[in-house]
């Protein structure tokens, strides 16, 4: 999205179409991302069963990242990601 000139700020709905890799892999940035930049509402974010468990181990693997940021490692708002995800059945 970025090398399309779109800013992830400007991205307020997600829809993954199935959980392959080859549409998930900028999945934990689009998450992460608008919380790092200060985005308050939450990320729409629409799939297929298996998205709730498949965001939830993207939270844990970057827990420590998350953590620091808020915590102030760095020096960047204290957000956390808000995500509403809403599953699609086929």
């Amino acid at each position: 999205m970025a090398a399309a000139g779109i800013p992830v700020s400007k991205i307020t709905r997600v829809f993954l179409t199935h959980l392959h890799s080859d549409h998930t892999i900028g999945y934990p940035d689009v998450i992460l991302t608008p919380g790092v930049i200060g985005r308050n509402e939450p990320l729409e974010v629409y799939g297929p069963t298996g998205l709730v468990d498949m965001t939830e181990h993207i939270m844990a693997a970057y827990k420590l990242d998350i953590q620091e940021r808020i915590e102030g490692f760095q020096q960047l708002p204290k957000t956390c990601p808000k995500l509403n995800i809403t599953l699609m059945t086929y």
